[in-house]
Parts: C-alpha cells; sequence; structure tokens
C-alpha cells in the first residue's frame, strides 16, 4: 500500500487537546510537540484498527494470479478511482469501471472483477479511510488519549521510538479494528 496524496489533517487540533488536558499558555514549540505526539498517536491508532482516520489516495500493488475478488487491507473504503493491468510491468491496460466494482464499502470492503483472466500484477488506486468528522469517537478518544500521554511523559517522538499503549487505548481501538476474511477468492 502506498500514499498517492499527503496524510489528511488530524481528527484533533494540538491547541484543542493541549486546553482540555490544562495546558495553560502554549508556545509555538509546545504546540509543534504535541503535533508530532498526535501525527505519531494517528499512526499508532489506524495501524492497529487498520481504519485510516481521514481520507487519502492509496495504491494498492497485487503480485499475479487469477482471482476474482480482492477484500482491501484496511477499511472504509470510499471509492475506486482506477485499476489497472500488467503482463509484464511495463504496458498497463487501465480498466474500464464496469469490469470492476466496490464491494461493501464500510464493513468488508472488496473489489469484484469481471473475469478478466491471469495477469502478473495489478494496482488499484482508491480513496481510503474516514471523511473527517466522521471519524468513530473511539478512534478518536485512542488518539488523543496516547497524544496525551506521549506529550505529558515527554517521549522523544522525533526519534521514533516504538509507542505504548495502555489497556484502556487498546480496547478503544479494538471496538473498531477491521480484519479482513480473506485475501482472494
Amino acid at each position: 500500500m502506498r500514499l498517492v496524496a499527503d496524510h489528511p489533517a488530524a481528527p484533533i487540533s494540538a491547541t484543542d487537546l493541549l486546553a482540555e488536558i490544562g495546558f495553560g499558555v502554549a508556545d509555538q514549540s509546545h504546540i509543534s510537540a504535541m503535533e508530532k505526539s498526535i501525527a505519531a498517536a494517528v499512526d499508532y491508532v489506524e495501524v492497529a484498527a487498520a481504519r485510516p482516520i481521514g481520507s487519502r489516495l492509496n495504491e494498492f500493488t497485487l503480485r499475479g494470479a487469477y482471482w476474482l475478488q480482492w477484500w482491501f487491507p484496511v477499511a472504509p473504503v470510499q471509492e475506486v478511482r482506477k485499476v489497472e493491468r500488467s503482463d509484464d510491468w511495463i504496458t498497463w491496460r487501465m480498466l474500464d469501471p464496469t469490469e470492476y466494482a466496490l464491494a461493501m464499502q464500510h464493513d468488508e470492503p472488496h473489489l469484484v472483477m469481471a473475469d478478466q483472466g491471469p495477469c502478473k500484477v495489478t494496482k488499484v488506486t482508491a480513496m481510503t479511510g474516514f471523511v473527517l468528522p466522521k471519524v468513530p469517537p473511539a478512534l478518536v478518544q485512542a488518539v488523543a488519549l496516547l497524544a496525551k500521554d506521549n506529550f505529558e511523559t515527554a517521549r522523544a517522538i522525533d526519534d521514533k521510538p516504538a509507542i505504548e499503549a495502555s489497556v484502556g487505548i487498546d480496547r478503544l481501538i479494538r471496538q473498531h479494528r477491521y480484519v479482513r476474511p480473506a485475501e482472494f477468492a
């Protein structure tokens, strides 16, 4: 999975979160530190839940074989922008939208293909993630709690250490965790 466009905005602002924890007057260095904590928390929650927070354009590359259905590794999927296939990794054929369909966008999103026969590689470009502000409140709460914890314990977010989440945060994430039922069919 490759991010085609920039990351979307965070589900909560640094100034709002600083005010919520009663930080008082925050200068730009505090706001910057909280923004880094929020970004790290968003990454953690998105990976743990397999649910992108905010819309983004992603490209998925699927190798080989013959398949008629492919389940996305994340949910929700808002739309499929294009599907391309190749037998040599050089020449790509864009499929007509009538040759594929997106099914079950929010629950178990998967691409259903018309019978195309085998190919070496398929590229799927799709808009994934929740549309802000329609992110489930439990995921926003998990981001806020994790970012607050990172900020208050002054963890070095710049060094990208392993973030540890409390049991409560993991329970919030577990409520919305997506696990795809299969990869291909």
